[in-house]
């Protein structure tokens, strides 16, 4: 969300978020079924959010998948630890760590030729007229080329070294053709308006959060709903809970006192 990745295991480790990869959600109609949601209302993630996402793959609920599964968790003999008394990695984790240190030393420049290039607008300007975007969407079309150009080079460093090929393109829009399937689904009208508001940036927010409650003591619920008030963004608990402990000291649980520094 704030160009940061947060390792949630053990590790607890924050990654520069350059890539993002967005896999699986829960909708708000997997959680409420009863309520009622259009395409766009039933994620509730704002544009210039989801547009930052190279790869979207939407995998709705399967009671034989899920259940498959459940059978193959509880199958075999095994033995069940704690995950802070995991002392070693696994060896394909290990293997995994060293490709990726020999890719990035390696084949950290791959080159797309003119005529590569061209090939990529012609499959862009295809694309772009085989989905219907709305307005409001408009600069997915834009993250798409970006996106294009960080799939083509990491095939290709992966593949077979320094130079990016057609096939290299193909496979890149494989991965793409999700998204813009996923993308194209949302209706103009049902996206508000005040999504297209600027984000604020940590520094911002945080300075914004500090003058509004210096001295004072406010919990994580009420700092959400007045950034809701005045940004038009719902931010999540964990990006509140980092201002409020960068710019104050918790007093008890989700709630802190705002420091006049």
């Amino acid at each position: 969300e704030d160009g940061i990745a947060i390792d949630s295991t053990v590790a607890r480790w924050e990654h520069e978020a350059l890539t993002s990869i967005h896999l699986d959600m829960n909708r708000y109609s997997q959680i409420n079924p009863a309520g009622n949601y259009d395409a766009y209302s039933d994620i509730d993630i704002p544009t210039n959010i989801i547009s930052r996402f190279d790869f979207i793959m939407d995998i709705p609920a399967n009671l034989k998948r899920q259940s498959q599964v459940a059978y193959d968790i509880s199958k075999g003999e095994k033995i069940i630890s704690s995950l802070n008394r995991r002392i070693k990695e696994q060896k394909w984790e290990r293997e995994l760590k060293r490709i990726v240190a020999y890719l990035r030393t390696n084949f950290f420049e791959v080159k797309i030729n003119q005529d590569i290039n061209a090939y990529i607008r012609a499959k862009i300007e295809s694309v772009v007229d085989a989905n219907e975007f709305s307005p409001s969407l408009a600069n997915s079309i834009t993250r798409l080329a970006i996106s294009v150009q960080k799939y083509v080079k990491a095939i290709a460093s992966s593949i077979h070294g320094f130079k990016a090929t057609k096939e290299d393109v193909d496979l890149a829009f494989d991965y793409i053709e999700e998204k813009l399937k996923f993308l194209s689904t949302f209706d103009h009208a049902s996206i508000p308006k005040t999504l297209s508001q600027k984000k604020l940036t940590i520094q911002e927010r945080q300075v914004m959060l500090r003058e509004q409650y210096k001295g004072k003591e406010v919990s994580v619920d009420e700092v959400k709903a007045y950034l809701k008030k005045e940004t038009g963004f719902a931010y999540a608990d964990k990006t509140i809970i980092r201002d409020l402990e960068h710019i104050g000291r918790k007093v008890k649980m989700k709630t802190y006192r705002i420091v006049n520094g």
